[in-house]
Formats: C-alpha cells, sequence, structure tokens
C-alpha cells in the first residue's frame, strides 16, 4: 500500500515542471491578451477621437454657414426692406405722371407744382436706388417687361417695345414692378386668298 501512495521524487520534478511550463503559458497568454486589449483600445479611442474631431469640424462649418446667412438676410432686410412701401409710393408716382398729362392746358403755376413734387419724389427714388426700367425702344425681355397688348408696326423691328402704358421700376437692381408695355408684332403676310377675298 505504501508503495502505491508513494510517488518517486523524478515524477514530482516533471509534474513539477509541467505545471510551471503551463503557468508560464497562462502567463505569457494573459500578457498578449492584456496587449491586444490595450491595442484595441488604443485603436478604439484613436477612432472616437477622430470621430469627434470630424464632428466638432462640422459643427464649426455649420455655425459658420449659419452667421454668414444671418449676415446675408441682415444685408437684405436693409436694402429691400422698404419693398413694400417703395411699391405703395409707386401709385403716388403714376398719378403724378397722369396729372401732368392732364394738365397741359391748366395754368402755369399749377403745372409747375406738380412737376416740383414730381421731380421731388423721383430724386427721393434715387436716394433709395429705385429706379425706373427703360422700356421704350427696347427689345422686350419677360423679366422687366410685361406684355399688354401687340401692335404692328412696320417702322420697327418685331419683339421691340413700340409704347409703355405704366413705368416700371427696379428697387437694388432687384425688380420692384414691370414695366406694361406694348410690343411689335411679325408683320402678316397676305397670301393670295386673302388677296382675293379684299
Amino acid at each position: 500500500m505504501n508503495d502505491t501512495h508513494k510517488q518517486e521524487p523524478a515524477d514530482l520534478q516533471t509534474e513539477d515542471a509541467t505545471l510551471s511550463h503551463g503557468d508560464d503559458i497562462a502567463e505569457n497568454t494573459d500578457e498578449q491578451s492584456s496587449a491586444s486589449a490595450c491595442l484595441d483600445s488604443e485603436k478604439s479611442s484613436e477612432e472616437e477621437v477622430e470621430q469627434l474631431r470630424n464632428q466638432l469640424m462640422r459643427a464649426l462649418a455649420e455655425a459658420e454657414n449659419v452667421r454668414k446667412r444671418a449676415l446675408k438676410e441682415k444685408e437684405d432686410a436693409l436694402k429691400f426692406g422698404m419693398t413694400g412701401f417703395a411699391r405703395e409710393m409707386l401709385a403716388v408716382a403714376d398719378n403724378l405722371e397722369r396729372a401732368l398729362q392732364s394738365l397741359s392746358d391748366s395754368p402755369a403755376p399749377v403745372r409747375e407744382g406738380v412737376e416740383m413734387t414730381q421731380k421731388q419724389l423721383l430724386s427721393i427714388f434715387e436716394k433709395f436706388n429705385i429706379k425706373p426700367v427703360d422700356a421704350l425702344n427696347q427689345s422686350f425681355d419677360a423679366h422687366i417687361h410685361q406684355a399688354v397688348m401687340e401692335v404692328e408696326d412696320a417702322t420697327k423691328t418685331p419683339g421691340t417695345v413700340a409704347m409703355v402704358m405704366q413705368t416700371g421700376y427696379t428697387i437694388q437692381e432687384r425688380l420692384l414692378r414691370p414695366a406694361m408695355v406694348s410690343v411689335v408684332k411679325q408683320a402678316s403676310v397676305k397670301t393670295n386668298d386673302d388677296a382675293a377675298l379684299a
């Protein structure tokens, strides 16, 4: 019985060496996994830093865009804030023009008073960069002219403004009101059938 429970010292040394070698392998594996975890953690930290950097850059760009947009809106408000008022004042200019046309046989002082009032209004328009649209004898431009009718005129080229019924205006280079005009149309060509009917 003693023999079975007795172990030889050589066997114990082999077991100790095997256990010691196993502990070394476990420690190496732990160190490797720890190093791997550190590398993974470092990579994820770098990725997170890069992601945060990108978010910061986008936020700064967005803030700059908002600042520029607000500045542009402020400038537009200063330039065009009085557009509604200016549009209403165009009716006064139109009425003064009609008054001058109807006062051709009126006494000179009355006519001169209306002319002075019109000049003063037009100088105020000029001061605020409200300018009349030059339309008569110009090529028709749908951006600044509103065609009310077409007329035949052999002396003018088709597409030319023949008559201005209402003056158009711009404010700060932007259209305030289009000019109401009549435009020269292509002269109709008489055919043999039309000549026979006449």
